[in-house]
């Protein structure tokens, strides 16, 4: 299997200046960052990481380990990071990034900053990572996060498509069992929504002490999708970074 290809998504033509790697939510897919790939176009080149299991690999079993996960991600990108690169993972995608981050500074290449987005920090278990993966506890979360409209999870082929994969990434938010190790070097910027009911500012702050480099967290309006809103104040604060 060709992992560049099936794991790495881009939407626009290469610039060659510096790039962002994205990674989706739990039950989201690559295709969430294609309206950030516009707006920044020229500034950064985007790369979406595609988890197993959805949209085009909707064919393929979802990883259900953070090991597997981490592990195929960070095979499928070392060839992508020849550019200056900073991570931004949105939610299980904040953990997702961290996890890869570390795999890569442990070979020397790590990103120069790590964006996390409504994403608690590693050491500290989501009461919400523990609820059950039947169909009903699914719909249910998803009803509580926002993020899609409540009539659709009452469609019964789109359920077929979308369950599957909100069930194997919650496998695998259940059986995640941080290690503590190195702390990374690189900045870690933390965002939230001041509306999650999730992640509150005081735990999105507690990012900061997973690296030695420098921190900073923002809290902008909205729910734990507050970033489809507020792309705009996302962006800028991609944009910026903070000063090690």
């Amino acid at each position: 299997m060709n992992e560049d290809g099936t794991w790495v998504r881009r939407y626009t033509a290469p610039s060659g200046a510096k790039q962002v790697v994205c990674f989706p939510h739990a039950g989201g897919a690559a295709g969430f960052y294609r309206p950030w790939a516009m707006a920044l176009k020229g500034e950064y080149d985007l790369l979406a990481v595609q988890y197993p299991g959805r949209q085009d690999r909707i064919g393929e079993p979802c990883a259900t380990t953070m090991d597997e996960m981490v592990q195929r991600a960070t095979a499928a990108l070392l060839p992508e990071l020849d550019l200056p690169t900073v991570f931004f993972g949105h939610s299980m995608g904040g953990l997702v990034a961290f996890e890869v981050a570390r795999r890569l500074a442990a070979v020397g290449r790590q990103p120069e900053a790590l964006f996390v987005s409504c994403s608690r920090a590693p050491g500290d278990r989501d009461p919400a990572d523990l609820i059950d993966t039947d169909d009903e506890s699914l719909r249910t979360e998803v009803r509580r996060l926002g993020g899609m409209d409540p009539r659709l999870l009452d469609d019964p082929a789109l359920m077929e498509m979308l369950l599957p994969p909100l069930r194997g990434d919650f496998a695998l938010l259940r059986s995640y069992d941080f290690q503590p190790g190195p702390e990374l070097s690189c900045d870690i910027v933390s965002l939230v929504g001041t509306e999650d009911p999730l992640v509150s500012p005081g735990l999105a702050r507690r990012w900061g002490r997973y690296t030695s480099g420098g921190f900073q967290a923002h809290e902008l309006p909205g729910d734990h999708f507050y970033l489809v809103e507020r792309q705009a104040e996302v962006l800028a604060v991609l944009r910026r970074r903070p000063a090690s």
